[in-house]
């Protein structure tokens, strides 16, 4: 706040996305922060019907607090802008209706926002934009796309950790292993104090059958969190096989 010469509340509008996405933020702290601010964000709704970075931050926030009906309110809101809001409302709609079960709502979304993003794609170079039409790729279940828009986001931004790790977890997902391994390694040269993505390695080396290096992921785990209880789980059943 002292940096950027912000108010409390203009501050606020900016982050809770961040927030939820920072690799050393546990869910308790994330509900206790947006429970500290959704009332100041409402209230700077009152205030500036127009600011639809505000209308975006709740529907994130509702959206994590799974009051479903009022985040896709915000979200429709935020989604009259001309930013990168109005695609990720859509996307961030199409998650929503996923959950709820609603496939055809959410193919309807995830196809609104693909066609935001490739129009600001073909402005200019944008990797944020490639990064944001591979995810709702994904969500649409097209792998082959997803892994494409990706790779060129990457190419386009290589030191950019966030679109490797979103590479690396399709991989692991999709349980190819040592592609997911190599990805993830190189995201943790760029940014070491990640986690989720340690754990996963961790995970990985389970599968690659290399327990040594399996047990040296989740006791850096417990270096950065100390109370982290899968790393914990699996370190005490390593002890007790020894």
């Amino acid at each position: 706040i002292k940096k950027t010469n912000k108010t409390l509340n203009e501050f606020h509008t900016k982050i809770p996305k961040r927030i939820i996405d920072h690799p050393l933020a546990t869910k308790k702290y994330i509900q206790d922060y947006f429970r500290l601010i959704k009332k100041n964000l409402i209230e700077e709704v009152g205030k500036n019907k127009n600011d639809y970075e505000i209308y975006y931050q709740l529907g994130v926030i509702f959206k994590s607090e799974k009051k479903y009906t009022k985040a896709i309110k915000y979200f429709l809101e935020a989604s009259k802008s001309n930013s990168f809001n109005k695609g990720n409302s859509f996307s961030s709609i199409g998650e929503i209706y996923l959950i709820m079960n609603q496939k055809g709502k959410a193919n309807e979304f995830f196809n609104k926002a693909i066609t935001f993003y490739k129009d600001r794609a073909s402005l200019k170079d944008d990797s944020l934009a490639e990064y944001f039409i591979a995810i709702n790729f994904y969500n649409l279940g097209n792998i082959i796309l997803a892994e494409e828009y990706l790779i060129k986001a990457i190419k386009n931004k290589p030191k950019f950790f966030k679109y490797s790790n979103r590479l690396g977890t399709i991989y692991f997902d999709s349980k190819r292993f040592k592609d997911a391994l190599n990805v993830f390694k190189n995201s943790l040269k760029l940014q070491p104090n990640q986690p989720r993505i340690i754990i996963l390695c961790g995970l990985i080396y389970i599968e690659l059958r290399n327990r040594e290096k399996a047990v040296e992921m989740f006791e850096t785990v417990l270096r950065l969190q100390p109370n982290n209880r899968l790393a914990k789980s699996f370190l005490a059943e390593n002890k007790r096989f020894k």
